[in-house]
């Protein structure tokens, strides 16, 4: 039998400390009662509302502060911390500890069943849920083209002279000094086929302060600007050039390769293709999914409470997953539920 920890850890949320936040944790604490073969179930909390809520449904409260985790899901290492704290606290877990976040409301106790079967099926492992990402990391686009960088020194810029900072693609930047203003200027020359170019301005100074900075959009027809500066201040400025993609379109893909991924790159080619199939891949619905963990529970078997240096894991496939942090959050499940044919979540 195992030991079911439930962190329910309301702090200061707005959502969940709200009367309809209070009701959906209490039908998640209903809803948990229906797994099967627990011998304890702990409600991890500091919230007294939760706790007399817990205690109604026969559940014992760890008192806990984690103000640590914040309004975020929580991530692996922090589930296996809440197992292992579990362990410590109440001793002897049974066959091992389920940890579980109430946050996500699709999740439902059918679903820990068949995770918990798994884990009894593979006692020295750790199941953890994962669902399949909707942003898919396979490629990086990037809707503007680095141009180059470059700084400018004002102990070497004196007052009305001028000064000229040229990137690695030939594109200059001008400045010259007068009365604390900059005036800065891309000649026409310098914009090799470019309409515009954007220029982030940073001023650092010997303190390395680049919290301050603005960006400039420098046109064949509009190729010089003025900048307020402080040169009793700072040491210099950091000029940033990019050109911007226009009409929505982007200029580069990079392809990212991980080691072990089921796709790689073609032999002398720029190109990938898919590792099992070797076909080409074209677009990013050629790739193959990729699964990542969703925060939704962990179930560390009896085998894997006390400390070890090497974990065997496996991954449990969640199909919806959508942890709330906040009303905009539960807003967006409500719609995305009401298009399921179930419709199965805590409303």
């Amino acid at each position: 039998m195992f030991t079911l920890a439930l962190p329910i850890l309301v702090g200061e949320n707005a959502f969940w400390g709200s009367d309809h936040g209070y009701h959906l944790i209490g039908a998640f604490l209903s809803d948990m009662r229906r797994v099967s073969d627990i011998r304890r179930c702990i409600v991890i909390t500091s919230d007294e509302y939760v706790g007399q809520m817990a205690k109604q449904e026969g559940m014992d409260v760890l008192a806990f502060e984690a103000v640590e985790y914040g309004d975020f899901p929580l991530t692996v290492e922090q589930m296996f911390s809440l197992a292992g704290y579990v362990g410590q606290v109440c001793g002897h877990c049974g066959d091992g500890c389920i940890v579980v976040d109430h946050r996500n409301i699709f999740l439902a106790s059918a679903t820990l069943e068949e995770a918990k079967v798994v884990s009894m099926k593979n006692p020295e492992t750790l199941v953890f849920s994962v669902t399949q990402s909707r942003d898919h990391p396979c490629q990086w686009v990037s809707f503007s083209r680095f141009l180059g960088a470059g700084t400018i020194r004002f102990d070497s810029l004196g007052e009305n002279s001028e000064s000229t900072m040229t990137t690695t693609e030939g594109i200059q930047v001008s400045v010259v000094l007068r009365e604390g203003k900059l005036q800065c200027r891309v000649p026409a020359d310098s914009f090799f086929g470019h309409e515009t170019v954007v220029v982030r301005i940073v001023p650092f100074s010997r303190r390395a302060d680049f919290t301050r900075s603005r960006e400039i959009l420098f046109t064949l027809k509009d190729c010089s600007h003025t900048v307020e500066v402080t040169p009793e201040k700072d040491s210099g400025l950091l000029f940033i050039l990019v050109s911007p993609s226009s009409e929505g379109a982007f200029d580069a893909i990079e392809y990212f390769t991980p080691r072990g991924a089921p796709w790689e790159l073609m032999a002398f080619s720029a190109k990938i293709r898919n590792s099992n199939t070797l076909q080409p891949i074209f677009g990013r619905q050629d790739f193959p999914p990729v699964y990542g963990f969703d925060g939704s529970f962990c179930v560390k078997g009896g085998a894997f409470l006390e400390p070890v240096t090497a974990q065997k894991t496996i991954p449990f496939i969640v199909e919806d997953v959508c942890i709330v942090c906040d009303w905009i959050d539960y807003w967006y499940v409500g719609s995305t539920s009401s298009q399921r044919r179930d419709g199965a979540c805590r409303q």
